[in-house]
């Protein structure tokens, strides 16, 4: 029985939790003691300047200043963390676009950082991703 609840955990750890806050799409997801947030802004709600962010908290590494995604494809993308936040205005285009095509696409993939790293896998893709 033990088992079958802790599969039970591991599978609800896969799968993005969606919501809207303000006008602005939220996707997040939780594993291992750490959690990642992932807040997209396709329409501008704000104004001319994109709110959308990727908030990583890691179970090891809460002062991490870079946080790497990597796909089990081979796929990778580096964003600058300031407390815990890539916010998409400030980080490189290509690699913000990388993030989101890793996301969109699900798989199993891990947020990795200096000292501490959350693997995902059997992630569910979100095809309808905008972000």
């Amino acid at each position: 029985m033990r088992w079958i609840i802790q599969a039970i955990c591991v599978l609800a750890a896969t799968e993005w939790h969606q919501d809207m806050v303000r006008g602005l799409a939220r996707y997040t997801l939780a594993a291992g003691g750490g959690n990642a947030m992932l807040v997209c802004d396709p329409d501008r709600v704000f104004g001319a300047t994109s709110n959308a962010s990727l908030v990583v908290t890691m179970p090891e590494d809460a002062d991490a200043t870079l946080v790497v995604l990597l796909s089990a494809t081979g796929e990778q993308a580096a964003l600058p963390l300031v407390e815990r936040r890539a916010a998409e205005k400030d980080v490189d285009p290509a690699e913000w676009r990388q993030m989101v095509e890793i996301v969109r696409a699900g798989g199993s993939f891990a947020f990795v950082t200096g000292e501490d790293a959350m693997r995902l896998d059997d992630v569910a893709p979100l095809p309808s991703l905008y972000c």
